[in-house]
């Protein structure tokens, strides 16, 4: 079970991910920070049948694919 506050390092992939927010806790989203070094890969496509995805940047700028399209986001940006 994701618990809030822990911290799953993937040196191989150049990231780490750390719990914000949980059913533990009671919420009804989880909700992660990602920190990832710079021209990592990122996570292979994939799909939320049930659910959905938001990427926020915090901080540097990332490409994130949605439906075969590229979109760039910078600091403060989300999709």
């Amino acid at each position: 079970m994701a618990r809030v506050g822990t911290t799953i390092d993937n040196p191989v992939a150049g990231e780490s991910l750390t719990f914000v927010a949980t059913c533990e806790d009671g919420s009804t989203t989880l909700v992660c920070d990602i920190t990832t070094i710079a021209g990592a890969q990122g996570p292979p496509e994939h799909m939320h049948p049930s659910s959905s995805e938001l990427f926020e940047v915090q901080e540097g700028a990332i490409v994130v694919e949605v439906d075969g399209v590229p979109h760039t986001l910078e600091s403060g940006q989300n999709l």
